[in-house]
């Protein structure tokens, strides 16, 4: 019987593909999250962090800020720890829209598209080092915890790329050990690291 998606069951996909294909990315993959660490994230978020998030950081606290990039998620993500996430949701807070459109967007469930600006509900929890993040849309609704992107550049969010964590690392560990595509990129070992390349 297929095992149903859960953090647990990818990540161990996730690290025996890098420690078998990549394993200088493992190496550059933190340990655990401390308990400090998640406590501090969810004391700014005013509520709790969802299930899934809380349990990757549980398993890996992401890569260190000064410490080699692993591009883990396509195409070009490398995981936060919770210490920069934190760093970088507060200085998002300095995008944050105006009010009333404050009140009005962060009323809209998760998921609901917007232009021009941050959300406090947003939590940054990957990068790609050049301003851009993936991100946690922890607005209310049925979608709550589903994960979008920003681009420093346009500044639009339409869509979420992925319902939740749990799909995400899902579709990554599908893509490294079954070569599935993710938006049209697919898993290569470049130079000893995991790179996602387009699909030609």
């Amino acid at each position: 019987m297929e095992q149903p998606p859960n953090v647990g069951y990818s990540w161990t996909i996730i690290v025996n593909w890098l420690n078998e294909n990549c394993p200088g990315d493992l190496a550059s993959l933190q340990g655990p999250a401390s308990d400090e660490g998640l406590i501090a994230i969810e004391r700014a978020l005013r509520e709790p962090l969802p299930a899934d998030q809380q349990a990757w950081w549980r398993l890996a606290d992401g890569t260190d800020e000064y410490g080699p990039a692993v591009w883990l998620i396509p195409a070009g993500w490398t995981p936060l720890s919770t210490r920069d996430a934190l760093i970088r949701y507060n200085v998002m807070q300095n995008f944050i829209a105006d009010e009333p459109e404050l009140s009005r967007l962060s009323a809209e469930p998760a998921g609901s598209p917007s232009s021009g600006v941050w959300l406090p509900e947003w939590l940054p929890i990957a990068h790609n080092l050049g301003g851009d993040y993936l991100f946690l849309d922890l607005r209310s609704g049925p979608r709550n915890g589903c994960v979008g992107r920003h681009r420093k550049d346009e500044w639009n969010y339409d869509r979420p790329i992925w319902p939740s964590v749990t799909a995400m690392l899902s579709d990554v560990a599908d893509a490294l050990v079954n070569g599935t595509e993710i938006e049209r990129r697919h898993a290569e070992i470049v130079d000893g690291r995991l790179d996602w390349l387009l699909q030609r």
